[in-house]
C-alpha cells in the first residue's frame, strides 16, 4: 500500500502572478507543486492584498530542495556557465540580435 504524499507548506506569494514565477522554477527542477488559495482573487481580480495570496505546497521529501533553489539568486542552479543544462544554451555573449544563425 501506498502512503499518501504529505504536502508541506513552502511559501507564500504575495499574487497569483509571483506564485506562477516560484511554479516553473520548482517545477523547472522537476519538483512537484500545488497552489492553494487563489479562487477568491481570481474571481474578483485581486493582485495585491491578503486575498491575492497564493500559498505554494512541495511534497515533504522535496522541501529542503525547494527551499535551497528558492533561496539561490536565479539563475544560480550550479550550472557551469554555457552548460546547456543551465538553460543559458551554448554562447553566453551578448545578443547581437541577428537571429539568423
Amino acid at each position: 500500500m501506498n502512503t499518501p504524499t504529505r504536502w508541506r507548506l513552502l511559501c507564500t506569494a504575495s499574487n497569483s502572478i509571483e506564485a506562477a514565477l516560484v511554479q516553473g522554477r520548482l517545477e523547472s527542477a522537476g519538483i512537484p507543486v500545488q497552489r492553494s488559495g487563489e479562487a477568491v482573487a481570481e474571481v474578483y481580480g485581486l493582485t495585491f492584498g491578503d486575498l491575492a495570496r497564493v500559498r505554494i505546497f512541495v511534497p515533504e521529501p522535496w522541501l529542503a530542495e525547494a527551499r535551497r533553489l528558492l533561496e539561490a539568486p536565479a539563475g544560480d542552479d550550479g550550472a557551469e556557465p554555457g552548460d546547456p543544462a543551465g538553460g543559458a544554451g551554448a554562447d553566453d555573449g551578448p545578443d547581437d540580435g541577428d537571429v539568423s544563425r
